[in-house]
């Protein structure tokens, strides 16, 4: 009877201490944005369970710099928590986020990210476990050039071409004021929707000079981010020579707006004097 009391004082003592060391467990909760876009920055948020536990003592979690994460400087890389301390009724999960950018020349697919978690307590645990982060190219790029210029109607028209292998949708193409060249209107046009190595024209009117005109574009891409870019154009007027007046048109179109006013004040004269 002595040996059986002892047996079972025994596995009570075992079980409970057991059930009090440090026992923490580690989960990638999310990313955002989904996919991470090489080169902009990218939220990953971890999940640290049995935090609850004081025997867990001080809890720390880092992040590795391992490509292809890249981080800013003065980046925190460890964060600490003392376990035991949550209140009575919530979530004791401690919720860990980073924000680090994207290796600018990282490749589609799955990519590894390593975390390292430890405590200064019970049994002084270091553990490390890897995740897969998704990362995808979802910007656009795009080749634009002058189709056409025409110097008696004021009309330039460009064409752009999506050279990226993504879809774009709401392209707005907008010149900003520049020496190079002057707006007359509305200097914005809505393009709309482009689909990879596809191309549309687009026309303003304006009055450009010889040299580089700046461009700016805005698009929604494949997840829903609306981004920025700019690109460069030059204007070369020997190329749109053949559209400029020659002095006998501009002296006929003279001609015509002459005729055109002087037939339209003939008409209300004679409308008048029929009144009379």
């Amino acid at each position: 009877m002595l040996v059986l009391s002892i047996l079972v004082f025994g596995l009570l003592l075992s079980l409970t201490s057991a059930s009090s060391s440090c026992d923490l467990q580690v989960s990638f909760l999310n990313q955002d944005p989904y996919p991470a876009v090489p080169g902009d920055y990218v939220q990953v948020v971890f999940q640290v369970r049995g935090m609850e536990n004081p025997e867990c003592g001080d809890v720390a979690i880092e992040l590795l710099e391992n490509y292809p994460l890249k981080f800013d400087p003065n980046f925190s890389a460890i964060q600490t928590k003392k376990a035991g301390t949550f209140t009575r009724g919530y979530s004791s999960s401690w919720i860990v986020p980073y924000k680090v950018r994207i290796d600018s020349s990282a490749v589609d697919g799955d990519s590894e990210i390593e975390v390292v978690y430890s405590t200064k307590g019970y049994d002084n645990l270091r553990q490390s476990k890897t995740f897969d982060l998704k990362v995808e190219e979802v910007r656009a790029d795009f080749k634009v050039f002058i189709r056409a210029y025409d110097y008696t109607t004021k009309r330039l028209t460009l064409e752009v071409l999506n050279t990226a292998k993504n879809d774009i949708k709401s392209l707005v193409i907008s010149i900003p004021s520049q020496e190079n060249i002057v707006i007359i209107g509305g200097n914005k046009n809505i393009v709309g929707d482009l689909d990879s190595n596809d191309y549309t024209s687009t026309d303003f009117t304006a009055a450009p000079i010889d040299g580089e005109i700046k461009l700016d574009l805005e698009y929604t891409d494949k997840i829903g981010e609306r981004r920025y870019i700019e690109k460069m154009i030059t204007f070369e007027r020997g190329y749109f020579e053949h559209t400029v007046p020659s002095n006998a048109s501009k002296i006929r179109n003279y001609i015509i707006s002459i005729l055109v006013i002087g037939g339209i004040a003939w008409w209300f004269l004679r409308k008048k004097k029929k009144r009379n």
